[in-house]
């Protein structure tokens, strides 16, 4: 990488957290699995530990992973009405009868879910999982894309449900305790089980080992934690999400991962600006935390410094200059729901 333009990307970060034009918490690049630059804006720093919002959706899927490798999971295919067998479920129907758990990895199972009260609702009930079992259905499973927290939790509850132990033990015993993570929290509902969609609290060199884990097709050192073809659909578009004027993907869904076509990444997004991105072509890992909802920035610093410093100068440009304004949107298009996230644990 060429070291005079991460002088100049070191110089920019500088700039903007000096004169409070973004507040950035830390910025990591990892190449080859070499930290190649670190940045932390004091108080934060490498010991830090950093509340991900919904980010920690990715990690929750990274269990369902394991637990596909393991057999505790027959398939993705597996109904969820029939895992959760002990629940009485309310209006239950065909259409709900069908959902697995492919389709909540998707954020498709088609409930019905209000964007802008939903996740409180959810935090609010006694049973989390009951309430979101009893949700009605709007749409056939797979037909329709709609952001759900309550589906990741499903996916938490699943792995509690299946394996015979707990969420968080499961999360400590085979994959925390693996990739050498022993400073963590993760908010649980009521039932304890640890949130599937939010609540992580992690060190930002800790979120990049799951971007090296996925970026190893989900293996780690001489273990294969998740199958292979599961990190190749978690990289893939499942669902599309926005597209360009001639029609081309912009971002996309994969396995609670974001797609970012015109930058070749997928990864991790939590509001606020928490990131884990993974971009396979260049062997990268880049994490952020931040809290900021304009990420413009971010797209600048992906793109002008971090890609571009892989090239001899001049850099080949991966996308169009005028198309950085829609790759900053697709990067950071802020969810409301991501701002109850930050209201809840704002530093």
């Amino acid at each position: 990488m060429n070291s005079s333009i991460i002088d100049e990307m070191d110089a920019f970060i500088g700039d903007g957290v000096e004169n409070f034009s973004w507040p950035l918490h830390s910025f990591l690049v990892i190449r080859n699995g070499y930290i190649v630059y670190e940045f932390y804006n004091p108080p934060y720093d490498q010991e830090t530990l950093h509340y991900l919002a919904s980010a920690s959706k990715t990690f929750t899927a990274a269990l369902i992973g394991i637990a596909l490798q393991e057999g505790i999971i027959d398939s993705l295919d597996d109904t969820v009405v029939d895992i959760f067998e002990d629940y009485t479920i309310a209006n239950m129907d065909a259409r709900k009868q069908a959902i697995t758990v492919e389709h909540l990895l998707t954020m498709t199972p088609g409930f019905q879910w209000d964007n802008n009260n939903g996740y409180v609702n959810l935090i609010n009930s006694p049973d989390w999982v009951q309430h979101v079992l009893d949700l009605p259905m709007t749409d056939d499973p797979g037909e329709t894309w709609a952001y759900n927290s309550g589906a990741s939790h499903l996916l938490s509850a699943i792995i509690q449900q299946l394996s015979g132990t707990t969420t968080l033990a499961f999360a400590e015993n085979r994959l925390f305790q693996t990739l050498g993570i022993d400073e963590y929290t993760w908010e649980t509902d009521p039932q304890g089980i640890p949130s599937g969609g939010a609540g992580m609290e992690l060190a930002p060199r800790n979120m990049a080992k799951l971007g090296l884990l996925y970026l190893e097709n989900g293996r780690w050192e001489d273990q294969q934690l998740l199958p292979a073809d599961f990190v190749a659909a978690s990289g893939e578009i499942q669902s599309h999400l926005t597209t360009d004027q001639e029609g081309n993907p912009v971002s996309g869904y994969g396995y609670q991962t974001w797609i970012y076509p015109l930058i070749y990444a997928y990864g991790a997004r939590g509001s606020g600006g928490q990131r884990i991105l993974v971009a396979p072509d260049h062997e990268i890992v880049i994490v952020t935390t931040a809290a900021d909802q304009q990420l413009v920035p971010l797209a600048e610093l992906v793109l002008d410094y971090v890609y571009a410093s892989i090239y001899q100068t001049p850099a080949p440009p991966l996308v169009p200059w005028q198309g950085i304004a829609v790759v900053a949107l697709a990067i950071g298009a802020p969810l409301t729901i991501g701002v109850v996230y930050l209201i809840r644990k704002s530093r």
